[in-house]
């Protein structure tokens, strides 16, 4: 058995619970209510990341590419606000499911 296991054994229900609470709080807290994407503050959690892996040498290189959607706000003005939610979710979503494992979608905005 290692150190890991021996720890969860020792850990009560309650304690256990809690800690997936938080984990999940955490998740809410760096995701994109609408999209479903990484918000802002997840955004600085990737950076992080990625700037982690580069000090211990397993990255050499990382892409950031910024999309906007054109003219949105008239549209979303003009043709209504759930329009254009389901544009940003279509977005969102061609984003998440074009790309490779390792990229991330990232929303900023309101």
């Amino acid at each position: 058995m290692n150190g890991k296991e021996n720890n969860q054994e020792r850990r009560s229900p309650r304690e256990i619970t809690l800690e997936n609470e938080v984990a999940q709080l955490k998740k809410l807290l760096q995701t994109d209510r609408l999209t479903g994407a990484i918000n802002g503050f997840g955004f600085e959690k990737e950076m992080q990341a990625l700037e982690e892996l580069k000090n211990k040498g397993l990255l050499e290189a990382a892409t950031l590419i910024l999309a906007d959607v054109d003219n949105f706000k008239t549209h979303n003005d003009r043709l209504g606000h759930e329009f254009g939610d389901e544009v940003l979710k279509i977005v969102a979503t061609t984003l998440q499911t074009s790309g490779r494992k390792t990229d991330t979608a990232i929303r900023f905005g309101d």
